[in-house]
């Protein structure tokens, strides 16, 4: 069978670290997870492999085949992206328009921290 696997890890923890303590790194890292799995819940192809310290791993293309599983995994790695950076940027005005759910959290907005993302296909 063909599939892509997305691994997603968070770069710029130490330094934030250092600056703001490892209690607010959990935080941040919850929020990345957080919005991550309700990505996840929205995307019919994309399963959860799992998360575990600051990496997050799913499949395209398992346990159903999915045409162009690249495609669709480079995708859901730039979408990820671009929710947290939405996320921290709720979290600096004050503008919580996303489920009850969903953490925000600054760190992602000002770019201190970063998700990267490696496609195997």
């Amino acid at each position: 069978e063909r599939a892509t696997v997305v691994m997603m890890g968070v770069s710029g923890l130490n330094r934030w670290a250092r600056q703001h303590g490892y209690a607010d790194v959990a935080l941040a890292l919850h929020a990345a997870v957080v919005a991550i799995d309700a990505l996840v819940a929205t995307e019919r192809s994309v399963e959860k492999i799992g998360a575990t310290g600051d990496g997050y791993c799913v499949v395209v293309g398992l346990p159903e085949a999915v045409a162009c599983h690249a495609s669709v995994g480079c995708r859901f790695g730039h979408r990820a992206l671009q929710v947290l950076r939405a996320n921290g940027k709720a979290a600096g005005t004050g503008d919580l328009e996303s489920s009850p759910e969903a953490q925000h959290h600054p760190a992602w907005a000002s770019q201190a921290l970063s998700l990267r993302a490696a496609v195997h296909t």
